[in-house]
């Protein structure tokens, strides 16, 4: 399978406030996650999991109660974070850290790891919201935000895009 994925960076500060979000947008409680959510949390990212065309990845509990400890240290160290939606229960989070440099660099980066919307809430908002509050937050602590998104993920490009993160890089896949 040929894989091309786009890394998204160098965030234009104005960006999110500068692009039209309806009102309606705003109606959605973000917040950040607590310890009592892991597990609502760790089923959303199993879904995430198997609806990603280009992991071969089985959800099995192992696997799910490993990523619950890898997503509980984002809870308790500092640069790291979760965001959920909690309307009626979670229906979609993010979840960011610091992304670690390969070489040394001044620049402070962060890097968005998950987003995912469940699908009968995605194209409503929520996307956008956690993405405005996850910037927020990380652009008091990081100089330059990153993300990675499946090149055949048109919709959440262009949210991205719209949120001010433009092509940075590409990533090829060889199988």
């Amino acid at each position: 399978m040929f894989l091309l994925s786009k890394t998204l960076s160098n965030l234009d500060e104005n960006a999110i406030t500068n692009s039209y979000i309806p009102a309606s947008v705003w109606r959605f409680m973000i917040r950040g996650a607590v310890g009592d959510d892991l597990d609502s949390i760790t089923e959303l990212w199993a879904a995430f999991m198997r609806e990603a065309p280009y992991v071969d990845f089985n959800a099995d509990e192992s696997a799910k109660s490993e990523w619950k400890e890898y997503a509980a240290k984002h809870l308790e160290e500092q640069g790291f974070g979760i965001l959920v939606n909690d309307e009626e229960g979670i229906n979609a989070f993010l979840m960011y850290e610091p992304r670690k440099a390969v070489f040394k660099s001044n620049v402070r980066k962060g890097y968005i790891s998950d987003l995912y919307v469940k699908p009968e809430s995605r194209r409503s908002g929520i996307g956008r919201s956690l993405l405005a509050e996850a910037v927020t937050a990380m652009k008091k602590q990081y100089d330059r935000i990153q993300l990675q998104v499946d090149s055949d993920n048109l919709n959440a490009i262009a949210l991205y895009r719209s949120a001010g993160f433009r092509d940075f890089s590409f990533i090829l896949d060889y199988q």
